[in-house]
């Protein structure tokens, strides 16, 4: 597996605390003036595992959301393309560059999601809390990122569509509240304080910049 697993998270983590989005993109709508959104779910990982995470956001209780979040990143890890469709809102959106955050990774393993109501075609933003182990590193490296759902008819969806501009301020304003700002500074602590506690994942890091 190559190196650039880690490079990419580190990228995506700047997004995610900038704007708490992974990669967005402005486009100009063909049938009306309006722009709207695209919007990439982008992981984010951010430092830390086995600490403990500090947030006031909710654990998600919904078991579909659950068994959808588990299913994707099972197919994010196997780089499974035909499987990821099933998944997505837009499977024609897929671009197979998005496997490579996990071609270093061994393992992944989500741990826990958090969840806030959405607004519009959006139903849930999940926060999901996952730890990836690299291939030849003991530590593993906890990450975090943020899903929109969709409910289209009572099956789940992970969105990667695109949004009206009103509907992705809302989300904005609904993402921009103490508990995410809570999980992101508690994550990133976590990681810090495993790198400076292992050297090899530090090595490693170090490496990549």
């Amino acid at each position: 597996m190559k190196r650039n697993f880690f490079v990419i998270c580190l990228i995506a983590c700047l997004l995610f605390t900038a704007c708490g989005y992974g990669e967005v993109k402005i486009e100009t709508a063909t049938d009306d003036t309006a722009q709207k959104i695209y919007v990439t779910p982008t992981a984010a990982p951010l430092p830390g595992t086995t600490g403990q995470i500090s947030t006031s956001l909710p654990v998600c209780g919904q078991e579909s959301i659950m068994i959808l979040i588990s299913s994707y990143y099972a197919a994010m890890e196997t780089g499974t393309v035909d499987e990821l469709g099933t998944l997505v809102s837009n499977p024609e959106r897929i671009d197979e560059k998005q496997f490579d955050k996990f071609e270093n990774a061994s393992d992944v393993n989500v741990i826990r999601v958090y969840a806030l109501e959405g607004t519009g075609s959006i139903e849930t933003i999940a926060y999901v809390y996952y730890e990836v182990f690299i291939e030849g590193i003991e530590t593993s490296v906890p990450s975090l990122d943020e899903l929109f759902i969709k409910n289209d008819n009572g099956t789940y969806y992970i969105y990667n569509g695109t949004l009206p501009t009103n509907e992705y301020d809302q989300l904005v304003k609904l993402t921009s509240v103490e508990g995410v700002s809570e999980l992101v500074t508690s994550v990133n602590r976590e990681f810090m304080n495993k790198m400076n506690s292992d050297e090899a994942l530090k090595e490693y890091i170090d490496g990549l910049n």
